[in-house]
């Protein structure tokens, strides 16, 4: 399994839900296929920071760096093969507290 996590990767899976207001919950562990995530890249090029601000209700710093970001998410899925990518909230430092000090798998 392949997790996307941090800034650029929580406002993809906030726009992939169609959400209007962000809601972690509903959010982590969204599930996105390579195809998606490329088509998602591919739509923020086409769009200015601002028109990404208003169409998408993403933050004006993020709006600002958005594109690369979303475009190395996708570059990465594709190198190495990934056929869907789960986008979730929980950082590495969570996931490490849960599996080294918790025993538990992301998946509990």
């Amino acid at each position: 399994q392949v997790y996307a996590i941090g800034g650029t990767a929580n406002n993809m899976a906030f726009v992939h839900s169609g959400l209007e207001v962000f809601n972690r919950d509903l959010t982590s562990g969204l599930k996105m296929t390579a195809n998606e995530i490329l088509l998602m890249a591919k739509t923020f090029y086409a769009k200015s920071a601002e028109n990404l601000q208003s169409d998408y209700k993403i933050r004006e710093m993020r709006s600002r760096v958005i594109h690369s970001g979303s475009l190395i998410i996708s570059r990465l899925v594709k190198f190495i093969n990934a056929k869907e990518v789960i986008f979730t909230e929980n950082d590495n430092l969570e996931g490490y507290y849960l599996s080294k000090i918790m025993g538990k798998r992301y998946e509990e």
